[in-house]
């Protein structure tokens, strides 16, 4: 992840948010969403212009073929998809999470490809997909026992230690 300057009502931030990309990964595939500061700090080619930004920070995301390992500080996101349009649907689902001590940071919702009434959920949980506690919940979703919800690991990734620790900085 990282940071860069976007316009935030009356936060004297300026720029704007761009899409960029580079070579310098030994695929020759990478991307990134940020700053035009920041492509040209670090010499990135912009493809796209005009994204907008949250209060200037940017989250940066790395796709790619392989899990990452584990580095101790890890998240992990998860796709929760075809969830019942019915009262308590998600409940079941975040109760799985619950039972098996799955803190989870972030719960995003967007609409199905298929079915504009129906929606998909985007949690991100602290810890690596290949934990315990993250496999036995992501197995009880997928047996139908937490309702009939499809999950899907889409991924994990290290966060910086400071972001783990919390605010206090003491864990």
């Amino acid at each position: 992840g990282g940071e860069g300057s976007g316009s935030c009502g009356g936060s004297g931030l300026s720029g704007t948010s761009s899409s960029s990309s580079s070579s310098s990964s030994s695929s020759g595939l990478v991307a990134c969403l940020t700053s035009l500061e920041a492509a040209e700090k670090f010499g990135l080619k912009v493809v796209r212009k005009d994204f907008e930004q949250f209060c200037g920070v940017s989250r940066w995301i790395v796709l790619g073929t392989r899990l990452s390992s584990k580095s101790g500080y890890d998240r992990t996101m998860i796709q929760l998809s075809s969830t019942p349009n019915e009262a308590g649907a998600v409940s079941l689902a975040l109760e799985v999470f619950k039972r098996h001590g799955v803190n989870l940071t972030a719960l995003y919702s967007f609409p199905e490809r298929s079915d504009l009434t129906a929606y998909s959920f985007l949690a991100q949980a602290d810890g690596h997909a290949d934990d315990a506690h993250i496999q036995a919940a992501v197995q009880e979703l997928q047996s139908g026992e937490g309702g009939r919800t499809r999950v899907r690991i889409l991924g994990s990734f290290p966060i910086a230690a400071q972001v783990a620790a919390g605010p206090s900085g003491s864990g």
